[in-house]
Formats: structure tokens, C-alpha cells, sequence
């Protein structure tokens, strides 16, 4: 697991008492930006033992308990599951033609919304895909043309 890249959460998660958990737990700000709608993305249960593995990182903790609550989880409630099944609901319809006549039609304006909204995500996903096969392997994926 790599803790370099946070742009969404990270482990700035609200604590009870109103807080931020990482505040809490390290003594120090959190620093990480937030985008609209990642500490919702952090509240499930299932990204508590994530955000457990994150805060020992910091501190320099054993991570050996949170790896082995990760390790219980089921597919379907892991991290990874959650940005593989978006991108495949996201892009299971992906046609270019449709894509296309939106950016002719879109006002200027709509349009840089959409181009600051993903400007990050080639990053994030090059990102992914080093972590899930190897920096190699993902460079070797990304230059590579549709057939």
C-alpha cells in the first residue's frame, strides 16, 4: 500500500467528538485535501480498518491488526472493488462519438467544469495501476493503443 497520494480522504475522517481523526490521532493537522463527498466515501464500515492501516502508518505503528481486518473483508466491501467497479460502471458504455458531441456542445464554462473535475484522475489511475500490477507493466498498459 502505497501513502504517498491522497487526494480524496485519506484518514480525515470525523471523530465522535466532532474532530478529525487524524488530528486526533496524530497530534497534527490533517494536511490532505478533501473533494466533495470523500468523507462520505469513508464512513462505511468497511473503510475503518483502511483508515486504522493509514493513522499506524503515520505514527509508525505495528499495521499487522488492520492488515489482518482488511485481509476479512470481502470483495465486494474492499477499497480496490470500490474504484474498479466505479471505472467499469463509469465506462462499461464508453463511446467516443458521444463523448465528442458533448465537448462541441458543452458552454465553455460546463466544459472546464468537467476538465477540473477529472484533471487529477489520469494521475490517480496511472497510480492504480502500479499498485495493482507494477509501475512497468501500468506504463506499458497506458502506451499502449486501442486496437
Amino acid at each position: 500500500m502505497s501513502p504517498h497520494v491522497c487526494v480524496g480522504v485519506c484518514a480525515a475522517e470525523t471523530s465522535s467528538a466532532g474532530g478529525n481523526l487524524m488530528e486526533d490521532q496524530t497530534n497534527e493537522p490533517a494536511t490532505r485535501a478533501r473533494e466533495e463527498g470523500a468523507l462520505e466515501l469513508a464512513e462505511p464500515k468497511s473503510m475503518k480498518p483502511y483508515m486504522s492501516l493509514t493513522i499506524a502508518m503515520i505514527q509508525g505503528r505495528d499495521i499487522a491488526t488492520a492488515l489482518r481486518e482488511i485481509a476479512s473483508l470481502p470483495l465486494e466491501e474492499r477499497y480496490v472493488w470500490r474504484i474498479a467497479s466505479a471505472l467499469k460502471w463509469a465506462l462499461v458504455d464508453f463511446n467516443p462519438s458521444s463523448l465528442r458531441a458533448d465537448i462541441k456542445s458543452l458552454p465553455p464554462a460546463d466544459l472546464a467544469k468537467i476538465r477540473q473535475l477529472v484533471r487529477n484522475r489520469a494521475m490517480q489511475f496511472r497510480l492504480f495501476l502500479a499498485e495493482l500490477y507494477s509501475v512497468d507493466e501500468a506504463n506499458r498498459m497506458l502506451r499502449e493503443s486501442p486496437s
